[in-house]
This record gives structure tokens, C-alpha cells and sequence, in this order.
């Protein structure tokens, strides 16, 4: 999107794109990826790549391991990651 900054020139604000650009160049094809379900749709429309949890994810208890595994220390994580992923 874009927005006007002070000296009234248009500004692209692209840092999400440039992120899901980065993940489609720099990651393997068939690379799952695991984000927050709101950022699901782009990851597959946008990165090309599969994602872990989306807007159409029902599951309750997925997306509670997965805002866990997302918000505990890598180590603790870990397992829980692997399980996801596969």
C-alpha cells in the first residue's frame, strides 16, 4: 500500500511483500511454514509455500500449539515444532 508522507510525496510501504518474496526465493519449494494464521493466505498466495495455519484453520487446539510454539523458548518449542510440520 501506500501512503502520503510530510512533504507530500507517495511512499510504497512493501515490507511484507519483500517478506514474502524473500521466503519464495530463499526457501525450498516444498518448505512449510509456520506463522501466526492471519499471515496464512499470503504465505500461499504470495511466498508460494505452504503455511501451518490459516484464516480456514477450525481447529482450536491447533492454533492454541501453535501460538504456544510460537511464544515459548526455542528449546521448549522444539518438539512441538517438528510435530507440526511434518
Amino acid at each position: 500500500y501506500s501512503v502520503r508522507d510530510r512533504s507530500g510525496g507517495t511512499r510504497l510501504i512493501d515490507d511484507y511483500l519483500k517478506g514474502y518474496q524473500w521466503i519464495d526465493e530463499n526457501t525450498p519449494k516444498d518448505a512449510r511454514v509456520m506463522a501466526w494464521w492471519d499471515y496464512g493466505y499470503q504465505i500461499t498466495g504470495i511466498a508460494r509455500r505452504t503455511s501451518i495455519a490459516d484464516g480456514n484453520t477450525w481447529n482450536h487446539e491447533h492454533i492454541a500449539t501453535l501460538g504456544r510454539t510460537l511464544t515459548s523458548p526455542e528449546k521448549k518449542a522444539w518438539n512441538a515444532i517438528r510435530h507440526m510440520a511434518d
